[in-house]
């Protein structure tokens, strides 16, 4: 019952290796750095938009606009201890937050699709000879280091959990030592000091 485990890990490094092979690398830090400058444009965009919205005026005449529905002596105002522009222009200021974000994300969403096409076209003529290779080979321990860091991570939770003396934790922790490859790298885990 024990190979289970080890089944698995050997599996889930097949498949890493696989799709390392054929994403590639390259495709991989671009898809994630595109992720990541995407979000932070998305942010950066709904502030810009919402400090637009200031300029215009728009966000203070929508805070009068609460003002004149919810009324000057709102329960809301009083239990804040915050006079009720405040309240309504703090209300306003996360609606056009929200609106600028929406604006951000489809326009970031606009540019990803065009880098993708533009990425598309150039991996198609780049896909061949020392760079398709090299994408591959960096693709491969990108996706195994994935997959071995996701492993020692949880390891390291099980180690603490079960040094704290529960049973549960202890009966897994045991299960784990007994297996093969997953017992050495439960053994050796770099991250079992980290977390704790």
């Amino acid at each position: 019952m024990y190979w289970v485990l080890d089944a698995i890990f050997v599996l889930l490094v097949l498949i890493a290796i696989i799709c390392g092979y054929k994403r590639g690398g390259v495709n991989m830090l671009f898809t994630t750095l595109g992720v990541l400058l995407l979000f932070a444009l998305a942010i950066a965009g709904g502030a810009g938009f919402l400090l637009l919205f200031y300029k215009l005026g728009v966000v203070d005449n929508f805070a009068y606009t609460l003002i004149a529905v919810l009324g000057e002596t709102n329960s809301l105002f009083t239990l804040l201890n915050m006079t009720s522009f405040d309240v309504c222009q703090i209300l306003s200021a996360v609606i056009f937050l929200i609106i600028g974000l929406i604006i951000s994300a489809v326009i970031c969403s606009a540019l990803s699709k065009l880098l993708k096409r533009f990425y598309d076209f150039l991996g198609t003529k780049a896909r061949r000879g020392f760079y398709g290779v090299f994408a591959g080979v960096l693709g491969v321990i990108i996706y195994l280091a994935l997959v071995v860091g996701i492993f020692l991570g949880v390891f390291a939770l099980i180690a603490n959990f079960s040094a704290q003396g529960k049973e549960f934790w202890v009966r897994i922790e045991e299960f784990i030592r007994s297996c093969t490859i997953c017992g050495w790298l439960y053994e050796i885990n770099p991250l079992a000091g980290l977390i704790g």
